[in-house]
């Protein structure tokens, strides 16, 4: 053991020297860092102010107003402007009218879909014509698996159905939108 070591030693020893006689060594060895550390720690800035933001919405409903407003109040974002399509935020963007757009209109059809899953209600307390359109959201049957995989602790095999969906939903929305593209092309 000690006839491994001491090369080592030795080795750490003789570098030792090296870097303490060369100065330009001892300046990258020790300098940089601390350059970095001021330069890091006090000139550069990571934050992002005052963003350029142009508002995507369909309708200024209360809640849409209200998000807008905080947003506005925020050091980092700046309302440039609100349009009604996402096309003009993109003319807006390509423009350099604006940095980012917020679309506010997936909320629409996001908030369905979140109370058909079950996620919030369990499907089985809803009324049978709800529990019959809860059948057609894949987030239905993924937070079904989710949830007997993480809380009760099954097997892969007591989630196959769920599985089976989800992959026969992800095929048939996928060859919709492969015909789709083919028509557009």
């Amino acid at each position: 053991m000690q006839t491994k070591a001491h090369p080592f030693l030795s080795f750490v020893i003789k570098e030792t020297r090296h870097i303490l006689r060369d100065r330009r060594t001892m300046l990258i060895l020790f300098g940089m860092p601390i350059v970095l550390m001021l330069l890091f720690g006090f000139a550069i800035t990571t934050d992002i102010k005052n963003v350029r933001t142009v508002i995507v919405t369909s309708e200024m409903n209360p809640q849409t107003q209200q998000a807008v407003d905080r947003l506005s109040q925020s050091e980092y974002f700046t309302i440039s402007a609100t349009v009604a399509t996402p096309q003009e935020a993109e003319r807006l963007i390509r423009y350099q009218k604006a940095d980012i757009a917020i679309v506010f209109s997936a909320m629409v059809l996001l908030m369905p879909v979140v109370m058909l899953s079950g996620m919030l209600f369990p499907v089985e307390s809803m009324p049978v014509i709800l529990q019959w359109l809860s059948a057609i959201v894949p987030p239905r049957y993924y937070i079904d698996a989710m949830r007997k995989l993480m809380i009760m602790g099954v097997g892969i095999d007591a989630v196959l159905k769920e599985v089976l969906i989800l992959s026969g939903m992800t095929i048939f929305l996928l060859a919709v939108a492969l015909k789709k593209f083919k028509v557009r092309l």
